[in-house]
């Protein structure tokens, strides 16, 4: 003959028998020793620390005393495995005056780290660029000076600016066919228009 049990009696027997005190002592102390910086040593990246932590805190909190319940200590243990570095400051802060649940402060985290390493990729590209630019100080000030396009300067076609005098301005090639748009004239453009401009 079988016997009926509700489900919080098979519960309770079930970790009563496989989820003993001492286990679950270890599992707490195991919690509030998990740092992130152990997987760093690890050579593991931050981001990846950061989710490893994350998913050990999620899986292990299942196995809590009754005394840690809830979504409060696992944002507590998130909070007591990153403390320390720059970029989690802010949402640690914030986790101070609001209550902030464990997802939550997961998502924060990521997001914190993620800026700081956009920052950081963003450091390094704009300190190539510039060594880019300072390495080639002829093309940079011929392409920031105006004088020709896509940094590549401006040499002319056969000998047409070689063949002016050095003191003569005067715009590259032949004048356009509308000539001057003040006065009409085809012979001279509007910057050498002798007419008062309208």
């Amino acid at each position: 003959m079988r016997t009926t049990v509700s489900y919080e009696t098979a519960c309770a027997k079930t970790e009563g028998r496989f989820l003993t005190a001492v286990h679950q002592v270890r599992a707490a102390n195991h919690l509030q020793n998990l740092r992130m910086s152990d997987f760093i040593k690890a050579d593991v990246s931050e981001v990846d620390a950061l989710e490893k932590v994350f998913t050990i805190i999620a899986r292990v909190a299942k196995k809590l005393p009754r005394e840690f319940p809830g979504d409060a200590h696992r944002a507590h243990f998130l909070r007591g495995a990153v403390i320390g570095y720059p970029w989690a400051m802010q949402p640690l802060s914030r986790q101070d005056v609001q209550p902030v649940t464990f997802q939550e402060l997961y998502g924060e985290l990521h997001a914190s780290l993620s800026l700081k390493t956009d920052a950081e990729r963003a450091v390094v590209r704009d300190r190539a660029s510039s060594a880019a630019d300072t390495a080639d100080d002829g093309v940079t000030s011929v392409y920031f000076g105006g004088q020709g396009r896509y940094a590549v300067a401006n040499k002319g076609s056969a000998t047409r600016l070689s063949a002016r005098p050095a003191g003569e301005h005067r715009a590259a090639g032949p004048p356009r066919r509308a000539g001057c748009c003040n006065c009409g004239d085809k012979t001279h453009r509007l910057p050498a228009c002798p007419a008062k401009v309208n």
